[in-house]
């Protein structure tokens, strides 16, 4: 089956450089990258673009606040000009563990059609407060993967304006279609979300600020249980000195070195 990743991204350099290690580790490459970029300049280099179906969508000044929908109505026509039979959502500001895409493409060959991670943790950076919500019947729209059936379902939701694409999406797919939703143990994650990257602010849990069920994590015991060796860069961007070799984006405004 084919395989692609999904990811909308706009003035945002340091959240892509890590999104793009992310994926060059994981177990079971893509067959596409998609990249739909609507930031006000192009956010990586010639270099990085050989690996990804590139797709720059000019900004506009009627755009709403937050694009996501827009762009992914793009992402997802490029799908299935690709004959792309499973699409992974791979959000620029998350952490992508390595076995994840070969984790849902084995949920998916077992008869699966939407493959998501429940239970699921976010993690502020810029605040250094954590949360793990109690989700048992969805997934975050970065921790969700749908098989091509799903598509039209997708486009779907995509046709109104609402953000909150997971909920919905679940929702019915959960009526429709065989569905598999895993639970971490033990903090064995495949997916965290990453909240307070430096860029264009998010969206949703996490960015919004509202911090009841939230716990601090000053002393970073929580984000190292959580990352392993994925949590140095993310001490890195309170100091203010990180940087990507040059093999990654292009980071505007920033060492490139």
């Amino acid at each position: 089956m084919k395989l692609a990743t999904l990811t909308c991204t706009g003035n945002r350099p340091l959240a892509l450089a890590l999104c793009d290690k992310y994926l060059n580790a994981q177990t079971r490459q893509p067959d596409y990258r998609i990249m739909i970029d609507d930031g006000a300049h192009p956010s990586i280099t010639a270099n990085v673009a050989k690996r990804y179906v590139y797709d720059r969508r000019f900004p506009l000044p009627t755009d709403p606040p937050h694009t996501l929908v827009l762009n992914m109505r793009k992402g997802l026509d490029l799908a299935e000009k690709l004959g792309v039979d499973i699409l992974v959502m791979a959000e620029d500001d998350d952490v992508i563990f390595p076995p994840w895409l070969e984790y849902v493409e084995r949920e998916i060959e077992k008869g699966a059609n939407i493959v998501g991670e429940g239970h699921f943790y976010y993690y502020n950076v810029f605040h250094r407060k954590w949360l793990r919500w109690k989700n048992v019947k969805h997934a975050a729209l970065c921790a969700t993967a749908i098989h091509k059936n799903v598509f039209p379902l997708l486009r779907e939701m995509l046709e109104s304006t609402d953000p909150y694409i997971d909920i919905r999406l679940w929702a019915e797919a959960r009526q429709r279609f065989k569905w598999s939703l895993r639970k971490p143990m033990n903090n064995d994650c495949m997916v965290v979300g990453m909240k307070g990257v430096p860029g264009r602010p998010g969206q949703g849990q996490g960015h919004e600020q509202s911090w009841e069920g939230w716990s601090d994590d000053k002393d970073c015991k929580m984000l190292d249980l959580l990352l392993g060796k994925y949590a140095e860069p993310y001490k890195s961007m309170w100091k203010g000195d990180w940087h990507v070799d040059s093999n990654g984006p292009l980071l505007i405004g920033a060492s490139n070195g």
